[in-house]
């Protein structure tokens, strides 16, 4: 017995060893990423994804190897559209490169990392700062494609955000430093987004000038930007309406690739519709159909509404309207849902975080501790040898008496799960009553949304104003402005269509005054008017209004007399869900 014993402790003791030698022999194998590799990875996506799929990381140690380690994953991730961790992993690289003493082009790097991660992830607000912060680093150095990455990224974001003057400073920096790169694909890319601020402005020549140019140069050097560059053209083209050449540029950007983006055929089929060739512009709506997000779907609904209303098919120019407002909808939850996800991320990452300093001390502690436990394993050893052998016929008495317990819980349990299965079946039954009383109340709520869309159409289509509304995308440009005067809305017709919107919108007229008191009749009816979807040019004609006036009006309706949160982008966003 005791020999065995003896054979029995020297293992374990051997084992023990083994252990600690493999660890320490890991610890000596963990490799660390280079400030050159970081820098590469950030500049070039191709770097990005081979530096990733060559580095262990199972051998990184340190803090800097892990947070240099996530700076790898963000930028893949980015570039594979992937954001399921991204935000959390995102705030881990901000906090170490913010309390690092890394140098600045690092953490510009880093920081240009996770802005393109707050980006992706729809957070703008704390994309920002991390590109401001890297340009600030990298003033005076001589890294130009970072610079250019921070200014573009910079510029881009601030494209809607006015005075517009910021956007396009910022963005002909990033020009600059393209030309200094000599890189000819970034300095289309980059003046075609200076030509997108330029239409967010409604600044259509400028805009025109500006995308002209980056198509010259990305044909010369056959960029893979050329295509968006015809879809950016064809775009602006539709912003302004001339529907012929849109299609002309939209033609081009499907021949300027082999694998043409859906929303090139959106675009067509849009061209389509505005030049009333109804047939042709259902074949490239369906063609450019995007289901990925709700406000897709919804934009696909709204497109066909539109042409079923050009047609004349007024029922179901409505029922696809409310198609396109239920999806609408959607998206808001999906967006809501979206940000109380991010909130969730967050604070899963401050306890993920609290948890690894934790660990991370006691595991400090434990390796202090490793020798005199080993000293100590070796002393209990043989003593633990000697109890076992002593206390064997007590722990075999002591099973027995556990079996035969365990043989009276198992009779108790078989009888637990047949009273459990009991109640579950007579769950199960009240789960179908419920059913099908849900089911019956949902027949009655469609029968009722039905009526009330049938009841909105009669109304509609037997209401002047209405008509007079519907008639004016038919009207051409020439006829639209010999009579003004007679389009303008009269009084009595601008309180025709705030009742009629009144009835059709649950009281949408009545709703808005009650909540917003400074509004007056005029108010009221442009906002009626957003609701029913007329578009900002013939909103003009019916308010005897320009333009500009128009645009400053709806400025000052959400800005100051409904005083809106930046929730809502526009004011048609707003009175969609109201």
């Amino acid at each position: 017995m005791y020999p065995k014993n003896i054979i029995w402790l020297r293992t374990v003791f051997c084992a023990i060893i083994a252990l600690l030698t493999a660890a320490c022999d890991n610890r000596q194998r963990m490799a660390s990423l280079s400030d050159e590799a970081i820098m590469a990875a950030a500049t070039s996506n191709d770097s990005a994804q081979s530096i990733y799929s060559r580095t262990d990381s199972s051998a990184l140690n340190t803090d800097e190897d892990h947070a240099r380690y996530n700076v790898l994953k963000l930028l893949v991730d980015v570039n594979n559209k992937k954001d399921t961790e991204s935000d959390s992993v995102a705030m881990t690289v901000e906090k170490y490169f913010n309390e690092s003493n890394n140098k600045n082009e690092v953490k510009a790097a880093a920081l240009i990392a996770t802005g393109q991660a707050f980006e992706q992830t729809g957070d703008d607000e704390k994309a920002m700062p991390c590109y401001v912060h890297a340009a600030k680093l990298l003033e005076g150095s001589r890294q130009w494609t970072l610079l250019y990455i921070a200014y573009a990224h910079w510029g881009w974001l601030l494209k809607v955000e006015p005075p517009f003057v910021e956007a396009t400073a910022k963005l002909q920096i990033a020009e600059k430093f393209a030309k200094k790169l000599g890189d000819n694909n970034r300095l289309a890319h980059i003046l075609g987004m200076q030509g997108w601020t330029m239409l967010f402005q409604n600044k259509y020549d400028d805009a025109h000038k500006l995308l002209d140019k980056a198509i010259t140069i990305a044909k010369n050097n056959n960029s893979p930007w050329l295509s968006w560059l015809y879809k950016s053209k064809a775009s602006a083209f539709e912003m302004q309406n001339n529907h012929s050449e849109a299609l002309h540029y939209s033609n081009l950007a499907i021949a300027a690739t082999k694998h043409p983006d859906k929303s090139i055929y959106g675009i067509k089929g849009t061209c389509f519709l505005g030049l009333g060739m109804y047939d042709s512009a259902r074949i490239y709506i369906e063609r450019g159909r995007l289901d990925n997000r709700y406000y897709e779907k919804a934009t696909y609904y709204s497109e066909l509404s539109e042409l079923e209303k050009g047609k004349g098919n007024l029922l179901a120019a409505l029922q696809y309207k409310d198609t396109s407002y239920m999806y609408v909808d959607s998206q808001y939850v999906e967006d809501r849902n979206k940000q109380l996800a991010q909130v969730a991320r967050r604070y899963n990452y401050a306890i993920v975080a609290a948890e690894r300093d934790n660990l991370k001390l006691a595991n400090q502690r434990k390796t202090a501790l490793v020798a005199a436990l080993i000293g100590i394993l070796c002393a209990i050893a043989a003593v633990f040898v000697y109890l076992y052998q002593r206390y064997r016929h007590r722990t075999e008495s002591a099973l027995r008496m556990k079996e035969n317990l365990l043989q009276q819980t198992l009779s108790q349990l078989k009888a637990h799960n047949y009273e459990l299965m009991k109640i579950q079946r007579e769950a199960q039954d009240k789960q179908m009553e419920l059913m099908a009383s849900l089911s019956s109340k949902d027949e009655q709520i469609e029968r009722l949304r039905q009526q009330q869309s049938e009841l909105k159409v009669k109304m509609l289509s037997n209401n002047d104003v209405i008509h007079k509304i519907e008639q004016l995308p038919s009207m051409n440009e020439k006829k639209k402005i010999t009579s003004a005067r007679n389009i303008a809305l009269t009084s009595e017709e601008q309180q025709n269509l705030i009742n009629s919107t009144n009835v059709c919108y649950d009281n949408f007229a009545s709703r808005l005054m009650e909540q917003f008191n400074d509004l007056s009749t005029d108010d009221v009816c442009l906002c009626c008017l957003l609701k029913l979807g007329v578009s900002a040019q013939d909103q003009g004609l019916l308010l005897n209004i320009s333009d500009a006036t128009l645009r400053t009006r709806k400025y000052r309706l959400k800005k100051k007399k409904m005083a809106l949160s930046d929730e809502y982008e526009t004011l048609n966003d707003f009175l969609d869900s109201f």
